[in-house]
């Protein structure tokens, strides 16, 4: 039995295809049979993973009404928001918080153009090194997408290639939460907009790291007018240090 919820859940997958048949043709936008198949089966697994994690039948309904509402205000199939919430399930076991945060999440995947399952391990990623609420990832999220607008490096390459270094990058710098992100957002926009290509942002963000931490390194820079410590003796924002890099007539031409 599909029930009021899952009756629902398909009829806007129904609903979703009418609007989107239009581009069909252009976009490779699946047939209306493949996108209500599709949002069976994402609901039936749904299911499965919700029961074995003992979630009662009332906050399954709540969920799937969630999904329904979020796909005819979004535009985002039902069945990409089943396939990303039964994704967070598996991979974090933080279904709230998707839940919580599924309109914003769904909103930034189609104005970022991000899928919308590796946008929700992204943000289960970032929810899980940085420590943060649901509230917090979702300001995290928005963080990265005003960065990728603003800046050199698109979201989608941001969350690509810069999760692998989240765990390094707090070790180094002692900080975590929004803190964090906001200056690992910064770094690689920064080092984005220098030429290096995204796939590369991320190693030469660690190798950043450990050399700033170097004094011989610290010594060379300070001669050449760049400051790496502020006044407490610890390293300055990196981004800061990059952009004053970049501009100085003394080291022009260096690596």
């Amino acid at each position: 039995m599909l029930g009021a919820a899952g009756g629902a859940l398909l009829g806007a997958a129904g609903g979703a295809f009418s609007a989107a048949q239009r581009a069909q043709g252009t976009l490779g936008i699946r047939s209306q049979e493949e996108l209500i198949a599709a949002a069976i089966d994402q609901r039936q697994a749904f299911i499965r993973t919700s029961v074995q994690a003992g979630m009662s039948q009332e906050r399954q309904d709540e969920v799937l009404s969630r999904v329904t509402s979020t796909a005819r205000g979004t535009g985002v199939s039902t069945a990409e928001l089943m396939e990303g919430l039964n994704l967070t399930q598996e991979l974090f076991s933080n279904l709230d918080s998707v839940v919580e945060n599924l309109d914003s999440l769904a909103k930034t995947s189609r104005a970022t153009g991000t899928d919308f399952s590796s946008l929700v391990a992204f943000s289960g990623e970032v929810q899980r090194q940085f420590g943060l609420s649901a509230a917090e990832t979702e300001e995290a999220i928005a963080i990265v997408a005003r960065g990728a607008e603003e800046g050199s490096m698109a979201f989608g390459d941001f969350a690509d290639v810069m999760a692998a270094g989240f765990a390094g990058f707090k070790v180094a710098r002692g900080t975590t939460g929004l803190e964090a992100l906001r200056e690992q957002q910064a770094i690689a926009q920064s080092l984005r907009a220098g030429g290096l290509a995204p796939s590369v942002v991320q190693s030469r963000q660690s190798a950043l790291l450990n050399s700033l931490s170097d004094g011989n390194v610290q010594a060379r820079l300070g001669e050449a007018g760049v400051n790496v410590l502020n006044d407490a003796g610890n390293v300055r924002e990196i981004a800061d240090i990059i952009n004053q890099v970049r501009n100085s007539r003394a080291l022009q031409g260096r690596d």
